[in-house]
């Protein structure tokens, strides 16, 4: 009989205890909720990344009651297709692309969000938003690339070139989504 009173428990009691843990100490995070969702969390955070691409100007194709709720759930959709292209370039196993596509949608935009609400504050047009922004994306990337590393159990450097090849999905998937709405918009 093996006891089991000694192991840690799977996951973390709620979303915001493992951003917190993820933040500070991303592998053990990452590696302790290997197979857990966050969604709620995911989505709780995306929602106000979107309204502060509202308040900024970034977002006039829908009104606000309506475009918030659509494009958070387009967004976590990205975020999912583009953890399961990462998963692909990363190979080895590990986790499943769902769990992991939550924790890369609750870390990606808490990075991002202090960026957008600058951009809000003082425009999008100054250098400092730029910096601050190309800042998050860096930091991300790295975030990105330690969780891969740990979810999928690939080396840094297959996580790494998931990162970007998942960057490069949500680039061509944004310009993508874009031309649609433009198309759309003019017809």
């Amino acid at each position: 009989m093996v006891d089991r009173r000694d192991e840690q428990p799977l996951g973390y009691s709620n979303g915001w205890a493992f951003l917190g843990n993820a933040l500070t100490s991303p592998r053990q995070a990452f590696e302790r909720a290997q197979n857990v969702s966050y969604w709620w969390p995911a989505c709780g955070v995306t929602a106000v990344y979107v309204l502060l691409g509202y308040l900024a100007g970034n977002f006039t194709t829908a009104p606000v009651l309506v475009g918030v709720p659509l494009f958070t759930g387009l967004f976590l959709l990205v975020e999912l297709l583009v953890t399961a292209v990462a998963r692909a370039v990363c190979g080895g196993h590990g986790a499943e692309v769902g769990p992991a596509a939550s924790k890369v949608a609750l870390v990606t935009f808490t990075i991002n969000i202090p960026g957008s609400a600058l951009e809000v504050a003082i425009g999008a047009d100054a250098v400092l938003v730029a910096v601050v922004l190309g800042i998050s994306w860096v930091v991300s990337a790295g975030y990105l690339t330690v969780l891969f590393s740990a979810a999928f159990e690939a080396g840094l450097g297959r996580a790494f070139g998931g990162v970007l090849v998942g960057h490069l999905a949500f680039i061509v998937l944004g310009i993508g989504v874009v031309g649609c709405l433009g198309f759309l918009a003019t017809a």
